[in-house]
């Protein structure tokens, strides 16, 4: 707009031939194109955006040189205002507003107390300059900054909301020149870290590893930052607690495909408790007065649900269980998008997660406590890991959208990955046991009920794995392999120390000094990479020397430097 052009659009050469601009008055300019003014006036918009979904639009039209801009630098002054948070923190902005006051010209005195006044936000702590020129203001921002009493200055507490005391200054010209940043107090809230004395850090380098300086301690001494760490630990819960009577109330059960919906029907009906259950269907259907089924991705049938339940049922609800998370399988690219009754693929999170708001926005008498259901969720013993394909982003999604909705936060129950005989009647107890507030999440194990705790982090497990830390010794420790020594746990990664082979014929020998690790080596480290079973090496591309070769090499490629994939 400055200079009366429209520049040619970045990198653009030709247009997709599915977009026709004949007609639309709009045309990608190629090349620097003139934009002369005329009556309608010029106006541009600009548009910015982020890789995080910010966007910012702009409509910008122009700026005209004359008005009350143009007698900015005779217009008379008394002063300015400017605020921090802390007195310190004004007295750092002084010094800083000084240094920028004596860069600019005499005649940009107003549009610079019209900034300082007018363009920053309004703190705690402020101070009034009384300066009708340029000179004067110099003076006092020095003072100012240097802590000095002076007349030409006053610095009070104020009310951040509250407005100029003293008389009114007089009203300067909107003319805004840029200012230095604001002094930001910075404070650091992580722990700092512990001093180490020398004797505790071993500085002798790797080998062939510029920069690497391995520290080996001792047995028994485990890092500043690993003391820092915590970890969930799931341990036995005390059911000694009290329970609800298992007939008080109904329930609002959302049967899986998988039996436990219907094993959980069964016990409640053992102890003489009854159930409304509700599975997933084609469309909404009343079978009779307790069976219903839904269509899991239509928000109206689970409200058509709720209108029903509210008719025909006079007890409070006892609780609803969502055990549909149980079902979630993965699909295909060529999946359709709606599978015949009994074949759908129940996505637990979007369930849940509508279930959460129509119980938010619906509500149910008797104010139920809302269970979701999973199984194999949760990595609960050294040995265990979360199940492939288990609803683990269920864990995380329910306390969100809980909080989102302004609704209770539901109780998330993860099921042995291996089902017992007794599981449902395991599943009713847990059920019906009051939930203190840390029992809003129970995993079911081995005939137990564990609720979380956080526990100092144990680094690599090293009392479990009897690790002994010694030295490092270039000699004996020359040759390592990073090993999973636990697939599935990332924790258990660890050097270890490996034989030495001879390179066979049309073989080399490198000395790696760099390694490339891809997410096909967090596969392996995970257990999970097809075809590869228990621990196996890390690492498919390196860079080194060449150290020895094998026979049908020629001698002299030993020593040269080499790379490999």
């Amino acid at each position: 707009m400055r200079h009366g052009a429209v520049p040619p659009l970045a990198h653009f050469s030709t247009l997709n031939p599915l977009i026709d601009l004949d007609g639309t008055g709009v045309t990608v300019p190629t090349e620097l194109t003139p934009w002369p003014r005329d009556a309608r006036g010029r106006h541009v918009a600009v548009s910015a955006f982020s890789m995080g979904g910010t966007n910012a639009h702009l409509i910008l039209g122009p700026a005209e040189d004359t008005g009350p801009a143009a007698q900015a630098g005779t217009t008379p002054v008394e002063g300015f205002e400017l605020s921090a948070k802390t007195p310190e923190a004004v007295r750092d902005l002084a010094a800083r507003l000084h240094h920028r006051l004596a860069e600019l010209p005499a005649d940009s005195y107003p549009a610079f107390a019209y900034s300082v006044t007018s363009g920053r936000a309004r703190h705690k702590w402020r101070a009034q300059v009384s300066a009708p020129d340029r000179e004067l203001a110099l003076n006092a921002l020095k003072a100012l900054a240097a802590g000095e009493t002076t007349d030409a200055v006053l610095v009070q507490e104020h009310d951040p909301a509250g407005g100029l005391d003293g008389a009114a200054p007089v009203e300067l010209p909107r003319v805004v020149i840029d200012l230095p940043a604001y002094p930001w107090e910075r404070r650091r809230y992580a722990p700092q870290p512990a001093d180490r004395t020398a004797a505790e850090v071993n500085t002798t380098p790797a080998t062939g590893v510029p920069g690497v300086q391995p520290n080996r301690p001792e047995a028994g001494r485990e890092g500043d930052v690993a003391e820092r760490l915590h970890e969930v630990h799931w341990q036995e819960a005390d059911d000694t607690g009290t329970r609800r009577a298992a007939g008080s109330g109904w329930w609002l059960l959302f049967a899986d495909r998988t039996g436990v919906g219907d094993a959980l029907a069964g016990e409640l009906a053992a102890r003489s408790s009854r159930c409304v259950t509700v599975r997933a269907g084609q469309c909404y259907r009343r079978l009779d007065a307790a069976r219903f089924e839904i269509d899991p991705l239509r928000c109206e049938d689970l409200a058509a649900l709720f209108e029903e339940l509210r008719s025909q049922e006079t007890e409070p609800c006892a609780g609803v269980v969502h055990a549909w998370g149980l079902d979630d399988v993965p699909l295909s690219s060529d999946a359709p998008r709606r599978l015949p009754p009994g074949q759908h693929p129940l996505p637990g999170a979007s369930s849940a997660l509508d279930l959460i708001r129509a119980l938010a926005r619906e509500g149910m008498d008797g104010a139920p406590r809302l269970a979701l259901l999973t199984r194999g969720a949760q990595r609960v013993v050294g040995q265990d890991s979360p199940s492939p394909g288990a609803p683990t982003p269920l864990w995380a999604l329910a306390g969100a959208a809980a909080a989102e909705h302004a609704a209770p936060l539901p109780a998330l129950i993860d099921l042995d990955p291996l089902p017992a005989d007794d599981e449902a009647a395991r599943l009713l107890d847990a059920l019906l046991r009051t939930c203190d507030r840390g029992e809003e999440h129970v995993v079911l194990r081995g005939g137990g009920r564990r609720t979380p705790a956080l526990v100092p982090h144990r680094a690599s497990g090293l009392a479990e794995m009897a690790v002994r830390r010694r030295p490092f010794d270039a000699g004996r420790d020359g040759n390592h392999r990073v090993l999973a020594l636990r697939p599935g746990i990332l924790d258990s990664l660890e050097s270890t120390v490996w034989r030495r082979t001879p390179p066979g014929p049309g073989q080399v020998e490198i000395e790696v000094t760099a390694a490339g690790l891809n997410f096909s080596d967090v596969l392996k480290a995970m257990g999970a990479y097809p075809g590869a079973h228990g621990s196996v090496p890390l690492g498919i591309e390196c860079a080194g020397r060449v150290t020895a070769v094998g026979e049908g090499l020629r001698a002299a490629t030993s020593g040269t430097r080499s790379w490999r994939w």
